[in-house]
Order: C-alpha cells, then structure tokens, then sequence
C-alpha cells in the first residue's frame, strides 16, 4: 500500500496515518490499496523527460548575452592604462628632480623642492583616481556586459595602477617629509 498524498510505501496494512508525510489514510483499505498501487505505476512507468516535479524550484538563469566588447568594459581598460601611465610620468619626474635637486647649487631652495614634491605627489593621486574609476567602471561592466577579456585586463591593471600609485604617494610624502625636517634641523 501507498500513502496517497507522498506515494511512501505504508508498512502496516491498516495504518491511519502516513508515517512520512503524516496524513490521514482513507478507512476502505481496498479502494486506496488500487488507487495508490495506479498512482504509483503512473508515476514509475512515465520516462524521466515527462515527468513533471512540483516540489523542485525552478531556478531562473541569466540569459547568455552575445555580442562584443560594452562601453563599460572599455572605459574600464583606458582608465586602467591612463593609471598606469600617469604613475610612470609621476615617478619619471620625481627621479629627474631628485637627481637635479642634488646638483643645484650647494644650498637649492627647499621651497622649490617641496612645492615639487607636492606637484609630483598631486600627479600619482590623480592617478589613483583614474585607477578607482576603472574599477568602478568593472562593477558595471560585470553587472550590464557580458564578459570578455577587456574587462578582465582592464581590472587587473586597474588594481595594478591603485597599487603602484598609492606606493608612490607614500614615498614621495616621506621623501617630503625628510625634507622639511633637514632643512629645520
């Protein structure tokens, strides 16, 4: 005998109760006994493909999206290289000053050299946002584009230009730093 309600097969022939599912089992043993034995040759003999499952919920996916390379994706990389770019222009320039500070006359003025740094500085934090907005324009390109390699690379070197540039924005205020403090000392 079955349980009509979840098709469990029932241990006991006369039992009130559906010990899986809990309900309540009709009284005319014969009549459920044909019923849930039909039930139950329904539901084996129908092929995998046909049959219908209630009880399982049905995941809604993404619809694969074609197509090329989205406004996102590049922005994402331009931004990343502009990152990149304006870091080694920021460190070109602080090596070509740091070597020329040390040829200027004997005493250079300290002013000229701090206002440098803060130049040199301001150079790498503009970098550092040319480099935040790539990765901004990743989250976007990852939630509205498909995804594709432009937006892969762009976000690597969107990482690499954040890195590279906060480092120099670092070195370059504790070089300040030593500065202003040799030339109080």
């Amino acid at each position: 005998m079955y349980c009509p309600n979840c098709g469990e097969y029932l241990r006991e022939p006369n039992q009130r109760f559906c010990h899986n599912c809990g309900s309540k089992l009709s009284d005319n043993s014969e009549d459920f006994q044909m019923a849930s034995e039909r039930d139950q040759y329904v539901k084996t003999s129908l092929k995998a493909s046909e049959q219908v499952y209630t009880d399982v919920p049905v995941i809604q996916q993404k619809p694969v999206v074609k197509g090329g390379v989205g406004t996102h994706s590049k922005k994402c990389l331009g931004y990343a290289i502009t990152s990149i770019a304006i870091a080694a222009v920021g460190f070109y320039i602080g090596f070509i000053i740091f070597m020329f500070s040390r040829r200027w006359i004997y005493n250079p003025s300290m002013v000229r050299r701090i206002i440098w740094w803060i130049i040199i500085a301001s150079i790498h934090l503009v970098g550092l946002m040319f480099g935040s907005s790539s990765r901004t324009h990743n989250k976007h390109a990852k939630n509205l584009e498909p995804v594709n390699a432009v937006e892969k690379v762009g976000s690597a070197l969107g990482i690499i230009g954040i890195i590279i540039n906060v480092i120099a924005i670092g070195i370059f205020f504790l070089l300040l730093t030593m500065n202003i403090s040799l030339y109080l000392l």
